[in-house]
């Protein structure tokens, strides 16, 4: 078995015997988890994980997107039929969109954070600036080959009941 089959069989195995708590409000374990991923990147940080204000405003933004997607589904039957928000009287319809407005808004705008922030935008640039023109169907291909890894790692993270 191949190097890929086998992370991918192990994968599995870790689905199958966890239960996931991606779905659950829990803003304090993924600002925790990216704060210190984000320290952890540091070469000879000059003060405490505590203390690091990128690491922070990173976080907080990844925690405030995780509560943004968790209401957004939470909210499910709220949205998902268009035939019944219709149906509603104007001030409810108003009211329903309006909540879904707010907890996209949430979601995009904490991206934006963080897609934005100085630091990330100066890696971001080294990267693209690394890459070859040339090479971008190979690095589309490659991407979407191997997608599901990074959603088995991400959807690993916080929460896992794993012994």
């Amino acid at each position: 078995m191949d190097q890929l089959g086998e992370i991918t069989e192990y994968f599995d195995e870790l689905l199958e015997s966890c239960t996931m708590t991606f779905g659950v409000l829990d803003y304090e374990d993924f600002f925790n988890i990216s704060n210190s991923f984000l320290y952890a990147l540091i070469d000879n940080p000059q003060y405490r994980k505590g203390e690091c204000q990128d690491c922070q405003y990173i976080a907080n933004a990844i925690g405030s997107i995780q509560e943004g997607i968790v209401g957004i589904e939470t909210s499910r039957q709220m949205w998902i039929d268009r035939e019944l928000i219709e149906q509603l009287d104007f001030w409810p319809m108003v009211g329903r969109l309006l909540f879904l407005y707010l907890m996209n808004v949430q979601v995009w705008i904490n991206i934006d954070m963080i897609f934005d922030h100085p630091a990330l935008l100066n890696i971001q640039q080294s990267f693209v600036n690394r890459l070859d023109s040339r090479d971008q169907t190979q690095l589309i291909d490659h991407v979407f080959k191997n997608w599901h890894i990074t959603q088995i790692i991400l959807s690993d993270i916080p929460g896992r009941s794993c012994s």
